[in-house]
Parts: C-alpha cells; sequence; structure tokens
C-alpha cells in the first residue's frame, strides 16, 4: 500500500482520458466487486480520473502502464482489420465512380470544365420561400450602415 502522497503523484503522472477503458478493463480485472464499477462502466471517459485512483489502491505503475500497452496494441490490431475491410466497400465504390468518370469527356485535367456556370446566390434554389429572405438593398444598408458608424 502506497502513502497518499505518493499517490497522488502516480496520479497525476498517469492521468489522461485516452486510458479510460484500459484502466477499467484492469479494474473490473482486479477488483470485479469494486462498488462504483457499474457507474465507471457507463461512461468510462467521464469518469476517467475516478477510475485511475480507485485503480492505484489495487495495482502498481508498472502493472497499470503495462496493461495500457497491452490495450492499445490489442486496439490497434483489432482496429487494422476493421480498417482493411471498410476500405474494400470504398475501393468498389471508388472504381465504380472513376468509371463513371471515364465515361464523361473531360477537356481540362482538374475534371471542372471551364463553360459550366458558376452557382452564384441567384442561380441557387433556395428551399424556403421568397419572403423569409432579406432583400438585398436591406443587406447593403445595413452594411453602409456599420461603415458609418466606423468613420465617425
Amino acid at each position: 500500500m502506497i502513502n497518499r502522497r505518493e499517490k497522488l503523484q502516480l496520479f497525476n503522472k498517469l492521468r489522461g482520458e485516452n486510458h479510460a477503458q484500459a484502466d477499467l478493463s484492469l479494474l473490473e480485472d482486479e477488483q470485479p466487486r469494486h462498488p462504483k464499477l457499474a457507474r465507471f462502466s457507463r461512461d468510462p471517459k467521464r469518469y476517467s480520473d475516478e477510475i485511475l485512483y480507485a485503480l492505484l489502491d489495487f495495482c502498481d505503475e508498472e502493472e497499470i502502464t503495462d496493461n495500457r500497452e497491452y490495450y492499445e496494441n490489442t486496439d490497434d490490431s483489432s482496429s487494422n482489420t476493421s480498417t482493411e475491410e471498410e476500405q474494400k466497400p470504398a475501393d468498389a465504390s471508388s472504381d465504380t465512380s472513376a468509371k463513371e468518370e471515364a465515361k464523361e469527356p473531360s477537356g481540362d485535367s482538374s475534371g471542372g470544365s471551364t463553360d459550366a456556370p458558376v452557382d452564384t446566390p441567384s442561380d441557387v434554389p433556395s428551399d424556403a420561400p421568397e419572403g423569409d429572405a432579406p432583400p438585398e438593398s436591406e443587406v447593403h444598408d445595413s452594411a453602409s450602415q456599420d461603415e458609418d458608424s466606423k468613420k465617425k
């Protein structure tokens, strides 16, 4: 058992929300009947400081850091496999978009044609009724009033 001062020093050294889930899993392993375990499980990031402080009663610094490294390594390997699986459908959809681009003749290497009209506020359709938008003259008037007040 470490004294309070050492516990606070370790707590400040090991503190961080990034390790909340790893610390929670270690606390579950070390003390499965901890009275606050159910509350910690609901939102580990929110209770990350309390989880770590409770964990320091049962584990030393080396156990906590080892568990965090192990947890990160297992988390990284599982995220790598899920990333590879997610990329397969993305590659298939990008193949179809490449085929569509090949079908459309484009004289520009940037992908946009020079004779396509540029969207302006008058070209873009509005979902709101016309009466809701302020007329352009009011917008210009308010801007000129701001400029007049700055000059004074």
